[in-house]
């Protein structure tokens, strides 16, 4: 057996390199939590706005099925004709004169675009009753919210028979 003679300092190295080791494994520890965090930041504004676009969307559809009778498209600036329907990727759509905000949802917005008419397969709603029309109304209706630099668009549909 060798027996060494001189191994002064031999464990200030090896304390070094354990101390460097830590160092590493704490700023990787760091920059990891640093991520998620904006990460689930992230996740928790495009959920906000997502669910807040989609309860503008329910918004525009109640208002909708609010009135008794169909709305006139001339009337309400929010409401777009099937011969000019609001495109909701459309920037212009979203302003004052094409579209209604919801104040109490912040920088909500809601369009409805009418789609016509819509006659079931083999309905005899085509049929118009002494009493008025059945047939059902098709509506388009998107819901848009922009806050802390994202933006959602959530389009439903509804149908709606006016008597």
């Amino acid at each position: 057996m060798y027996k060494l003679i001189d191994e002064k300092g031999s464990i200030l190295v090896i304390a070094v390199f354990i101390l460097l080791l830590l160092t590493m494994i704490g700023i990787y520890a760091t920059n990891t939590s640093t991520l998620e965090l904006m990460i689930s930041g992230n996740d928790k504004v495009s959920k906000r706005n997502l669910y807040k676009a989609e309860s503008s969307a329910y918004v525009g559809a109640s208002t909708i099925d609010a009135f008794a009778y169909k709305p006139n498209t001339n009337t309400y600036g929010w409401f777009h004709p099937k011969s000019s329907p609001a495109d909701p990727t459309d920037s212009n759509t979203w302003n004052d004169s094409n579209s209604q905000s919801i104040p109490a949802l912040g920088n909500a917005r809601f369009v409805v675009n009418d789609g016509g008419k819509y006659i079931p397969k083999d309905a005899s709603l085509v049929i118009k009753p002494t009493y008025g029309s059945s047939q059902i109304n098709v509506f388009h209706i998107s819901g848009k919210y922009v806050e802390n630099g994202g933006e959602s668009i959530v389009s439903i549909g509804l149908k709606k028979r006016y008597y």
